[in-house]
This record gives structure tokens, C-alpha cells and sequence, in this order.
């Protein structure tokens, strides 16, 4: 690219000499050269000269608004646009890239936080790749509030209220994520004064965080629990059911046709939080009229529950419902 500065200054000396036209066809050409290299900042404070010199000269300007746009358009990672498809319905052109360049990419290793219940609620998550998981702490007990997926929002609700965030975010497995700060909006949102409103009627289109807490409260048992005994052999899965960790044991101590829950113990502490959201595939036996009857099942773990001594409670909910006829076999 050819030295600007000495252009900037001929557009100048131009402009001084009243000859506002040969000054803005520099501008634009320099607009074009910076946004062959992907310099947008530096395109765009180039149109910002067109206006002073001539905020008349309505034909270069749109011209090179248009440009500026359509280039950033072509240069968004693709990846962005196929995971949120829905923004296209939400925001024009302008303000999609607005927000794609005020947001941060970030990898985040698994089971590393994004950020902490209690703490200031001032980003949005975008999910790009990877899973991450929403985890609400109670005294003693951490809960599995949701798994967040490409294509998905985090931090809505505290975001958008202004106040603490209500859960925890971490990573599942290694996950790819764009954070848009408070911060960040609020200088797009200069130019584009309709963008929180509508930020806000998009990341509240999905599932809000508060909402699904209420909802875990009040449906944690939809089936009889009955107290078990016994050992029950469970195994790290990854989401195309692929065993990826050694066999390991626990205690049960109770089942329902939707789910089990069973007694680990270990001293590390962040080893049972990092537990949940996990999926495992778990081998137990059933006590029924019939005898012990072997039971399989692939599931995820919803809770996780300190206890006296450095043992944990964990609480599985399955892919799929057991037998309904395990209800009238069984024996506890």
C-alpha cells in the first residue's frame, strides 16, 4: 500500500485551495486501498474527512459506505454467520457488523470459567464451538442449570439487568466463545443507537437463565425415588457416546425411571465440581422381586452435592427413561 500520509496531506492542501473534489476523490481511493487490507478503523475515519470537507457530497459518501460494509461483511469468519443465523432477522448489515468487530474471540480450556456466580454481569457469551455449562451454587450443592452449544447466548440476564451474575459459566470441552462487554455496546452503540434494544430482544429469544431456575425448582422430580444399594460403575462419554475415561465407581443411592444418584468420595473438590455437566454411561444393578437386574444407561449429571468426610452426592439424569414396569419389580 502506498504511503498515506503524504496523501493525507495533498487532500489538505486541497481542500485549503477549495478544491473539495480532487480532495475527496483521494479520500476515496484511499478508503478503498485500506479496506483492501482490512483496515476498517482506518477506512472508516477516512469517510469521516468526506464529511468535513463536504457533507454535501452524498454520492462518495454512500459510495464509500457501501464499500466499507460489504468488505467487512465478506471478512466475518463464516463460522460466525452459520452459528447465528437468526441475527439476520434482528439487524441489518451495518449492525451485524457492529457487533461481530466489538466482539473478542477467546478459547477457554475445558472446565476453565468464563465467569462466576456473583460476580459483574457485564458480557455476553456467544458460543461459537465447544460446549460450555450454566452451573447455579446453593450452600453445598452446585447444579446443572443447562449446556450451551454453538449458536447459543450466556449472560443475558444479568447483562441486560445490570446486576451479578445468578450462575457460573465454564467450559465443558474446549469451547470457542465471543464476549461482547457492556463496554464494547456502548461505544457501537454511538452509531447505531437502536442496537441495544434489539441485542436485548435477540439474547432474550433463547432460554433465560432465571426462568430455567425456576423451572429446575420446581420440576427436579417428575418420578418416585427409591432408596438403593449397591455399586454402580460409570464411565466419561463424549457426545457421540465414545467412552473417553477409565471406569470409576460410586455408591448408590436411590433411582428413579429418570434418573440416579449416587456417592463418590474424593478430597479434591474441583474434581466433583468439574463432574457436572459431564456424560456418562453408568452400569448398576437393580434389586426386584426377580432378582438383581442389570440396568445401563447414558445420561448427564444435573448435581452435584457436598457432604461430610469429602463425599459427594451426584445426581444423573438419563437419555432415556427405564422400564416403567421397574416401578412395581423393584425392592428397596
Amino acid at each position: 500500500m502506498s504511503d498515506i500520509l503524504p496523501q493525507e496531506s495533498e487532500i489538505a492542501r486541497l481542500a485549503a485551495e477549495g478544491d473539495n473534489k480532487g480532495a475527496i476523490a483521494i479520500l476515496v481511493s484511499l478508503v478503498k486501498e485500506c479496506v483492501a487490507m482490512k483496515k476498517f478503523a482506518k477506512a472508516e475515519a477516512l469517510r469521516e474527512k468526506i464529511f468535513e470537507i463536504d457533507d454535501m457530497a452524498l454520492s462518495e459518501i454512500v459510495e464509500t459506505a457501501e464499500i466499507i460494509e460489504k468488505a467487512k461483511t465478506q471478512a466475518i469468519d463464516p463460522t460466525f454467520g452459520d452459528v447465528w443465523v437468526g441475527f439476520k432477522d434482528f439487524f441489518s448489515e451495518e449492525e451485524i457488523n457492529a457487533i461481530y468487530y466489538a466482539t473478542s474471540i477467546k478459547t477457554f480450556s475445558p472446565d476453565e470459567y468464563l465467569c462466576k456466580q456473583g460476580e459483574a454481569g457485564d458480557s455476553l457469551y456467544f458460543v461459537i464451538s465447544g460446549q460450555i455449562k450454566s452451573v447455579f451454587a446453593k450452600g453445598r450443592q452446585e447444579m446443572l442449570i443447562q449446556t450451551l452449544g454453538p449458536g447459543s447466548i450466556a449472560g443475558a440476564d444479568s447483562f441486560f439487568s445490570i446486576s451479578v451474575s445468578t450462575t457460573s459459566l465454564a467450559a465443558i470441552s474446549t469451547a470457542q466463545v465471543g464476549i461482547l462487554t457492556d463496554e464494547a455496546v456502548q461505544a457501537i452503540k454511538q452509531k447505531n443507537p437502536t442496537i441495544l434494544p434489539k441485542l436485548k430482544d435477540y439474547c432474550l429469544s433463547f432460554d433465560r437463565a432465571h426462568d430455567l431456575l425456576v423451572q429446575k425448582g420446581l420440576n427436579r422430580r417428575n418420578h418416585e425415588r427409591f432408596k438403593i444399594g449397591g455399586t454402580l460403575r460409570f464411565y466419561v462419554i463424549n457426545d457421540e457416546g465414545k467412552i473417553i475415561s477409565n471406569e470409576h465407581r460410586g455408591e448408590l443411592s436411590d433411582v428413579s425411571l429418570g434418573g440416579v444418584s449416587y456417592y463418590i468420595r474424593t478430597a479434591n473438590r474441583e474434581h466433583a465440581r468439574n463432574l457436572l455437566g459431564r456424560r456418562l454411561l453408568i452400569r448398576f444393578g437393580l434389586p426386584t422381586q426377580k432378582g438383581l437386574l442389570s440396568a445401563e444407561r447414558t445420561g448427564v449429571i444435573t448435581g452435584v452435592i457436598s457432604h461430610m468426610f469429602n463425599d459427594y452426592s451426584v445426581h444423573v439424569k438419563f437419555d432415556k427413561l427405564l422400564d416403567s414396569r421397574v416401578e412395581q419389580l423393584i425392592v428397596v
